[in-house]
């Protein structure tokens, strides 16, 4: 039995949202299922003088209601690592 393995297409720019909080990053693939944030605080600083980025993997969910929400699959401190775990999401999805 051969496995097939699921390439999600990423865009190579981000749309931007600015909050008065924070300034988002925002990738989303071609099929509209997964996405990764990078979230950048913009208020307050750190002890060491401002919050470490974060970047956020997510699922698209539909509930048993047919709401549909972004589930968290992972937090990173890279982008290329929450990228790898939304494949990893899918490629297990696909699996089962």
């Amino acid at each position: 039995m051969t496995q097939t393995s699921t390439l999600l297409k990423w865009p190579a720019r981000a749309k931007v949202e600015e909050t008065d909080v924070a300034r988002r990053r925002i990738w989303t693939t071609a099929c509209g299922r997964y996405r990764v944030i990078q979230s950048h605080y913009t208020l307050g600083t750190s002890k060491a003088g401002r919050y470490a980025d974060r970047f956020y993997a997510l699922v698209l969910r539909t509930t048993g209601t047919g709401v549909r929400v972004w589930d968290r699959v992972s937090i990173h401190l890279k982008r290329e690592r929450a990228i790898a775990a939304c494949q990893r999401h899918a490629r297990d999805a696909e699996a089962t």
